[in-house]
């Protein structure tokens, strides 16, 4: 009798071949390599291979659920990562939080760098949402000022976001290319929607928008950092929102567009 037909599937996790899963009834086995000895005996050297198994606390996983459970260990990792930054968020504290043992989360997320990716697209997706409810919550006919206020309290008032673009940026610099290409692609989704809620401000036009996109995006970007570091210390949304229409006043006949990349 072959092994493979004793379980019911065999899975290898993701690139380690040396760890697997087996499904055996109604219940999910991770199979994790422990050590290699080397055993050297009359001349002849053998290599063993030492397993542990742990049993996954669930049942086999049901079709459709495996995105969702996914999105549940990614929202909860982004949590820890804004209260507690990165080293808060290891594979081990997120399995810890959610109740489930380490080989559970190791199916979903063999590599914490797989998750921290996951958790940065759920920040980008955060971010478009909270773009979309500041144009489609702005009063037709508000000025350049008060839209402006609006942008930084519509940030502002969500603490676990602007946290986690403080850790998530200190990423992107450190060494995480992949977050970093996906800023600044983002960057520019971002900018378009700041150009949809210009039709909404008085004295601004989308034109206007476009040339200063860069210009209110870094201005954003050093606002968000100021609130996450300070809090209720930080300058409030009105002075900073002023401080950005004067100068964009002063330099109404500057191109402030980013360059595409």
């Amino acid at each position: 009798m072959f092994f493979s037909e004793v379980f019911d599937k065999i899975t290898p996790v993701h690139t380690n071949t040396f760890n697997f899963l087996i499904v055996f009834h109604d219940y999910t086995i991770f199979v994790r390599r422990y050590a290699t000895c080397r055993i050297a005996m009359n001349g002849y050297i053998w290599y063993s291979i030492l397993y542990r198994t742990e049993v996954i606390d669930m049942p086999r996983l049901q079709t459709g659920s495996f995105e969702y459970t996914r999105r549940t260990i990614t929202q909860k990792a982004a949590h820890l990562m804004a209260e507690n930054g990165p080293e808060g968020a290891t594979l081990g504290c997120v399995a810890s939080a959610l109740g489930i043992s380490k080989g559970t989360l190791y199916y979903y997320y063999p590599a914490k760098t797989a998750l921290i990716n996951d958790i940065a697209e759920y920040y980008f997706e955060r971010t478009s949402d909270a773009l979309l409810e500041w144009v489609e919550a702005l009063p037709q006919s508000t000025t350049f000022q008060d839209g402006l206020r609006l942008l930084l309290e519509t940030f502002t008032y969500d603490k676990q976001l602007t946290q986690l673009r403080l850790w998530l940026a200190g990423e992107a610099a450190r060494s995480n290319a992949y977050i970093r290409e996906r800023i600044i692609v983002k960057r520019h989704e971002w900018q378009l929607l700041l150009e949809l809620g210009a039709l909404k401000l008085t004295g601004c036009t989308s034109e206007m928008m476009r040339r200063m996109g860069a210009l209110i995006a870094t201005f954003m970007d050093g606002a968000l950092t100021q609130y996450a570091l300070l809090g209720d210390a930080a300058l409030p949304s009105e002075i900073l929102a002023a401080a950005l229409c004067e100068l964009s006043n002063q330099g109404s006949g500057i191109n402030y567009e980013s360059k595409k990349v």
